[in-house]
């Protein structure tokens, strides 16, 4: 679970020519509460190791990047960015009385993504998205009575699909609605679904 807020910009360039240019980014912070439950982990009382840990943290990013505008129905485009998080380090104990001492956690990531949409309608616009990212860091490390523990990590480059739907605003329906699956391969692997609601006034 996270709770957060940030801030959010964007400076456009060529505004009004076919090929326009943006710069874009963003910091935010907030708390992330995560959860940890394991039936195969217990003391010799039968007591299951788990613990519930709130901790601060801080990301953002930087985005560069192009569109072309083929025609009024289809437009291209490209970017790059570089996204960063840092989580704090603290110490949790879990229910059988162990303590497990985590160090702030780094994300390093950076991401080259095309796009391409054509406009079918007065509204609706089918869009698709190729990307490239590679982790640098994005490691969790933890320790236990001074031991430490095996360390899952995000290090490494994926790849990623996603097809959708944009619905676009109108006078009369100031909304804009846009929905779509990704799909990830690589160093994250796995199915996404997600839903953007964004009212105009």
């Amino acid at each position: 679970r996270q709770i957060g807020g940030g801030i959010l910009g964007r400076l456009n360039f060529n505004e009004h020519e076919s090929n326009e240019w943006y710069l874009k980014g963003s910091l935010h912070t907030g708390q992330i509460k995560n959860q940890y439950d394991s039936r195969d982990l217990r003391d010799l009382a039968g007591t299951v190791a788990s613990y519930d840990k709130s901790s601060w943290y801080l990301g953002g990013h930087a985005e560069l990047g192009t569109t072309w505008e083929l025609s009024d129905k289809t437009k291209l485009g490209l970017g790059g960015k570089f996204l960063f998080s840092v989580i704090e380090s603290g110490t949790v104990h879990l229910a059988t009385g162990d303590p497990i001492d985590f160090r702030h956690m780094i994300s390093e990531r950076g991401q080259l993504a095309f796009s391409a949409q054509h406009k079918i309608s007065d509204r609706v616009i089918p869009y698709a998205r190729l990307s490239a990212e590679y982790e640098w860091k994005g490691e969790a490390l933890a320790t236990t009575h001074g031991y430490s523990l095996p360390a899952p990590s995000l290090h490494g480059a994926s790849a990623g699909i996603e097809l959708g739907i944009i619905a676009e605003p109108t006078e009369k329906m100031p909304l804009s609605i846009q929905t779509g699956i990704v799909g990830l391969y690589g160093k994250k692997e796995g199915y996404l679904g997600q839903l953007k609601i964004k009212y105009t006034l």
